[in-house]
């Protein structure tokens, strides 16, 4: 059984004279508007924000509904409580000009408040007595002659966030249970979080110096594994190229040097690659990841044995007296190409589309986004009328494609957007959220099989123009089958109703797979495209 060690009571105490006043001295650049911003609003992804306002004049209560979690409240840097139970003389009124200033708890900030307080080796302190329930930060040192693993134990506490050595163990609440102790490891207490935590995830190109220093330093007599042997790097977004695969014989390579030289376990990543379907693929800041999910895999997205993976089954193949041999390689799955589909623009532009498979509109003063009206994904319409002239709309808050449309007629794309008639603050507007279910897509798409359509020519200025597009294939034998995007613009592809993923030409991958376990019940193929920057109406499956 693994060692604990017992070290005893921590005198932790206060830094600062109130919690404000210390969490300012580690707040990062703070965001101006009309209105409480929130965190993705401010790129602030998790964690606590600062808000601050101006009170003008008197009122009995403060109301903050739009609080999911814990809102500690201040007047003049006086605590009042906690949000919805907080009582405040001074707030009856809708506040306006809000300050949104996320915290930064990162290692190196902790690091320095914590330092603030250690450095002027300070005694215990005793609190007055008002102060003991008073929110704060506290810090508070230890002395371990012996490195082993250790427990916290938060009993007496309300809720707060827990660092060691600069590094985020968690967050505790004993009152509301049921968790009391806290587990901190071993190498928290050698250096906190450092890199050579983090270097257990190994990828080819560095990996015998990466795993040779800092990592063996750290285990020392425990087992050696890599938790996750990284055969490319990853998270390849939008518009860049593919990252560098490893050739076969480097990746055996660094097995054959795992396995021997350090007796090492080590697992994969991947093995099997796979499709990111419909909106899970994510994004980083400035772009989508691109929904196949590979990255190297021994087993490619769509089952194919790859020489990756015959090297890796030739390498246990000839693993001494191994308990498992491999078993025979098994076949590609069928893939058929069935050809080019035409495909067809349901409605007269995407507006009047868009509305048939709206879901419930929500007013508002200014834009909503997607969390505040319970909209996970996809995409949301949004409306107003313009009051008077203007030359430039500004949309400095989408993070994605915006495209804006005055009287159903297209304009252009967010921030390159002109438009006569918007150098003012708008007010009164609706969002709503676009219902993509398979049925939705589904009513949508048989609005124009119905009414079996032949082919129709775009004029040529709405070859450009966004849209919706439907078509039909036949397909007699079932199998595996690609979506050619090359000629596309940005979209989201649909097949049968099911949310296959987003293409987009720049991006690294051009083809995506669909399974014939999608098609099973019908006998034809139906494709849905909502897309943009249309160049052909035809496309090759």
């Amino acid at each position: 059984m693994k060692r604990a060690t017992n070290y005893g009571q921590v005198t932790l105490q206060r830094i600062g004279t109130n919690l404000i006043s210390t969490l300012t001295q580690i707040q990062e650049a703070c965001h101006q508007a009309p209105y409480p911003k929130n965190f993705e609003q401010i790129d602030h992804g998790y964690g606590y924000v600062l808000y601050t306002t101006t009170l003008t004049k008197g009122g009995k209560m403060l109301s903050s509904k739009l609080i999911r979690d814990y809102g500690y409240v201040f007047v003049n840097n006086i605590y009042q409580g906690l949000h919805n139970e907080t009582i405040v003389d001074g707030v009856d009124i809708t506040l306006n000009n809000w300050f949104a200033c996320g915290i930064n708890l990162t290692k190196e900030s902790i690091d320095q408040l914590a330092q603030s307080v250690i450095n002027e080796n300070q005694q215990e302190r005793a609190f007055p007595e008002k102060a003991v329930g008073l929110p704060g930060v506290f810090v508070g040192q230890f002395a371990a002659n012996t490195l082993t693993d250790t427990f916290f134990d938060s009993r007496g506490w309300g809720k707060g966030q827990l660092f060691v050595n600069g590094y985020n163990i968690g967050r505790y609440w004993p009152t509301a249970g049921p968790q009391g102790r806290f587990t901190i490891f071993e190498f928290i207490l050698i250096c906190g979080m450092i890199d050579c935590n983090e270097s257990v995830h190994l990828v080819s190109m560095q990996f015998k110096s990466m795993f040779h220093g800092i990592c063996m330093s750290l285990w020392r007599e425990r087992p050696t594994i890599c938790t996750e042997y990284w055969v490319s790097n990853w998270d390849t977004t939008w518009g860049q190229p593919l990252g560098k695969v490893p050739d076969p014989a480097t990746i055996t390579g660094n097995m054959d040097h795992m396995y021997y030289n350090w007796n090492a376990s080590f697992n994969f990543y991947m093995v099997h690659g796979g499709t990111n379907f419909g909106f899970m693929n994510g994004a980083e800041p400035n772009a989508p990841i691109v929904t196949a999910y590979a990255y190297g895999s021994a087993i490619a997205e769509n089952g194919d044995i790859t020489p990756a993976y015959t090297a890796v089954r030739s390498f246990i193949q000839n693993i001494s007296d191994w308990p498992q041999p491999p078993l025979s390689i098994p076949p590609n799955n069928p893939a058929t190409n069935y050809g080019q589909v035409t495909l067809q623009r349901i409605g007269t532009n995407l507006i009047s589309t868009l509305t048939q498979i709206q879901e419930a509109c929500h007013q508002a003063q200014y834009p909503k986004n997607s969390e505040q009206i319970d909209h996970g994904f996809g995409y949301v319409l949004y409306t107003t009328t313009l009051a008077k002239g203007g030359k430039m709309l500004s949309s400095k808050w989408i993070r994605d494609y915006g495209y804006v449309f005055v009287n159903n007629v297209y304009q252009g794309l967010h921030n390159e957007t002109i438009v006569d008639g918007v150098d003012i603050t708008l007010n009164n507007w609706f969002a709503c959220g676009i219902n993509l279910t398979k049925e939705s897509i589904d009513q949508l798409a048989q609005s124009v099989i119905n009414e079996n359509q032949q082919e129709r020519a775009f004029p040529e200025k709405a070859v450009g123009l966004p849209g919706v597009f439907v078509g039909q294939f036949v397909a007699n034998t079932l199998t595996d089958t690609f979506f050619d995007s090359r000629g596309w613009g940005k979209g989201q592809l649909f097949v049968n109703g099911y949310n296959v993923g987003s293409p987009e030409t720049p991006g690294a991958r051009i083809s995506l797979k669909k399974s014939a376990e999608g098609r099973k019940k019908n006998i034809f193929g139906t494709i849905t495209f909502a897309t943009f920057h249309v160049r052909h109406v035809a496309k090759k499956l």
